[in-house]
């Protein structure tokens, strides 16, 4: 499972939920995670230039309404 910052992540995503882990041995040592389903991110540049005659836009909506 890839962990990224939110910024790069996908614009679709959905929370499942949040934890927080905590060092007993160092309570100043602490990780906050937010969990998310999977959700594709797409490179509108490489499909564009895979596949030319492909709408991204109606890809990319036509993907997003299988996300929930």
């Amino acid at each position: 499972m890839p962990f990224l910052k939110f910024e790069e992540g996908a614009k679709s995503q959905v929370l499942i939920g949040v934890t927080e882990f905590v060092n007993p041995d160092d309570e100043r040592d602490k990780v906050l995670l937010h969990i998310y389903l999977a959700a594709p991110k797409f490179d509108t540049a490489a499909i564009k230039a895979d596949f030319a005659d492909v709408n991204v836009g109606d890809l990319v909506s036509f993907v997003n309404q299988f996300s929930n």
